[in-house]
Formats: C-alpha cells, sequence, structure tokens
C-alpha cells in the first residue's frame, strides 16, 4: 500500500522495465557508515542477475 499524495498517480512500468547505467564516486578513505551501506547496497545489485 502506498501513502496518498495529492496530484501523483501510480502506474506500473512497461515490461520491460527501462534500465539505466549508475556510477557512484566517493573518496577512497571516507569512513562513513552511511556511504557503506549504500556501497553494499550497490554492490549486491551488481551481483543480482536481472531478467
Amino acid at each position: 500500500m502506498r501513502p496518498a499524495s495529492a496530484g501523483v498517480v501510480y502506474r506500473t512500468l512497461a515490461q520491460p522495465a527501462p534500465r539505466t547505467t549508475l556510477y557512484a564516486a566517493y573518496r577512497k578513505d571516507d569512513p562513513s557508515p552511511v556511504l557503506q551501506v549504500f556501497l553494499n547496497i550497490m554492490r549486491e545489485l551488481i551481483e543480482t542477475p536481472q531478467p
């Protein structure tokens, strides 16, 4: 269930869903826990087979 937002219409994307390439630039020595979580999520997505 999605939260209601005035004037917003949610539509199912046509199949196959559009794809794009995502790049991330960051400082290699950045100790931010938020950055590490983000990078881990990106790595999981890279390793997950796409339909």
